[in-house]
């Protein structure tokens, strides 16, 4: 699988990383109002996409590309 190539990327499984950048793209994406709570879980499910898509890719390009379409 492709790696990022950051410092903690020896020590970590890609799957880790997922899953921690899952987790803050969603604190990252608190609902204002209580009726917008699913916007955060909808952020929880893209969260997971985008990391998966940057761990695939090896690259924070395509995610940072459809986090702006």
């Amino acid at each position: 699988a492709a790696r990022l190539d950051l410092p903690v990327d020896a020590a970590l499984p890609a799957a880790a990383g997922v899953v921690g950048s899952t987790l803050v793209f969603a604190l990252l994406h608190p609902p204002i109002l209580k009726e917008l709570r699913p916007w955060t879980a909808f952020a929880l499910l893209v969260g997971v996409l985008f990391g998966a898509l940057a761990a695939v890719s090896g690259s924070l390009l395509a995610p940072i590309v459809c986090h702006l379409l």
